[in-house]
């Protein structure tokens, strides 16, 4: 498995297509998601206490957007949190599903596209743990999510579509994503 393998939005693109990410066995599958951020440096990652706080270290001095959560332990999404000695309180709600469909823009549906929560109540949102994965062959993958106005992104290949619901609390709401082009890249 080499960097050329790997499926891009429009706006990346890869420097070394040749460089060897992994070596698998006959028959073998790899399934993995990059994130990848403008910067410099890293971002800490951090564990937990007993109680259940944290303390994050070395953030720069601007407004961030807070996001927590799992399935079963429920989400909470802050925004405008900048860093200081003052602690940041956030409470786990449960959350609802999304159920989403991607179709091309023929209204056929996409198997292996890539949907994911981008927003939640307008803030833009980079959810903890799995939170997509590839549709199947009818073109359905279902996200947890927070409740509030979700949006939801799809991606494949060198396709996008975007959405928008409102999840409620323990439910599950139906989207259809349609894909399109995405736009070229700028010189």
């Amino acid at each position: 498995v080499t960097a050329a393998d790997i499926q891009t939005p429009h706006d990346v693109e890869i420097v070394n297509p040749g460089h060897v990410i992994a070596t698998l066995s006959a028959g073998a599958k790899l399934d993995m998601q990059i994130k990848v951020e403008k910067g410099r440096g890293y971002v800490p990652g951090t564990t937990s206490r007993a109680d259940g706080s944290f303390r994050l270290e070395g953030l720069a001095s601007k407004p961030y957007v807070l996001a927590a959560g799992s399935p079963l332990a429920g989400f909470a999404v802050r925004g405008g949190v900048t860093p200081g000695e003052e602690p940041v309180t956030l409470t786990l709600r449960p959350g609802g599903r999304v159920a989403v469909r991607v179709l091309s823009a023929d209204g056929r549906s996409v198997k292996e596209a890539y949907p994911s929560v981008e927003t939640v109540d307008g803030l833009r949102v980079e959810m903890p743990g799995n939170s997509s994965g590839p549709t199947d062959a009818t073109g359905l993958y279902e996200l947890v999510s927070p409740a509030g106005t979700v949006g939801v992104v799809a991606h494949h290949q060198k396709q996008s579509g975007r959405g928008t619901v409102t999840v409620s609390r323990g439910g599950t709401v139906s989207l259809t994503v349609v894909l399109q082009e995405d736009a070229p890249k700028k010189p």
